[in-house]
């Protein structure tokens, strides 16, 4: 009998060695070991769960936490093509072919810089466009309070509801433009 006890409790405690840490999830987690009066090895993460007469032998097992390598900076000079040097080294070197680099990139930058303003136009004019539909959602509003029959009523309240849905696009491409600035 005390040949099986002892089985168990090997086989228990090599179960535990090899799959207890594997399935801790969460950073720095803690685990305690502890020995029962039958010689029983007990593995827990709760210090409460373990019984008052055992807490002074137990042993805790921390998981330290994997660092993640932090990532690289992002790159803020043009990225380099193939076998060529940056626009920049290029640019440094002087001569024709440097200048011609310098306004190929200058070029770059204020084409890059018509893009976001003709953006920024057609978010304006969407804006102008949703506009004018609630504008003509409230003429049809006021047109419809002279009579308050059933149909008018439910007219008025899509009304509201479309005008509702209108205005949220605009603060959509409002939020959208303040954030292109």
């Amino acid at each position: 009998m005390k040949n099986i006890k002892t089985f168990l409790s090997l086989g228990a405690a090599f179960f535990f060695l090899n799959f207890v840490p594997f399935s801790l999830t969460s950073a720095g987690a803690a685990y305690y070991k502890y020995v029962d009066k039958y010689g029983t090895v007990h593995f827990t993460d709760r210090y409460e769960s373990i019984p008052q007469e055992y807490r002074d032998q137990i042993k805790t097992f921390r998981e330290e936490p994997k660092t993640q390598p932090a990532p690289p900076p992002p790159e803020l000079k043009e990225k380099k093509r193939e076998g060529e040097p940056a626009a920049e080294d290029r640019a440094s070197k002087g001569g024709e072919t440097g200048q011609k680099e310098a306004q190929a990139v200058e070029a770059r930058k204020k084409e890059a810089e018509e893009k976001k303003q003709k953006a920024i136009e057609e978010k304006e004019k969407r804006i102008e466009e949703l506009q004018k539909q609630i504008d003509d959602k409230r003429k049809q509003q006021r047109s419809l309070r002279t009579n308050w029959m059933v149909h008018d009523r439910n007219t008025i309240i899509r009304l509201n509801q479309e005008i509702s849905v209108l205005e949220k696009k605009i603060k959509a491409i409002q939020d959208e433009l303040a954030e292109g600035k």
